[in-house]
């Protein structure tokens, strides 16, 4: 998703970061669901879609300073 943000093709970023969210939502994974609402509220905002732009945002912010004051679980690898 990011990469199709990247190099300007909002809409296909746009489809990738939702099927993104579906997934990381199924798996529980709450960092990496913020890592992609950021990317999706990007995207939302360069197609020009505020409104749909915003909360996204607003969650991948707020996800982020969850994890960054120490709540939340660890990462850890296998």
């Amino acid at each position: 998703a990011y990469v199709s943000y990247a190099l300007g093709a909002a809409p296909t970023a746009i489809g990738h970061a939702q099927r993104a969210l579906a997934l990381a939502t199924t798996l529980g994974d709450q960092r990496l669901a913020g890592q992609v609402q950021a990317t999706l509220g990007q995207a939302l905002a360069a197609a020009a879609r505020y409104d749909e732009a915003l909360p996204h945002l607003d969650a991948a912010i707020a996800i982020k300073r969850g994890h960054r004051s120490g709540a939340g679980s660890p990462v850890t690898v296998q």
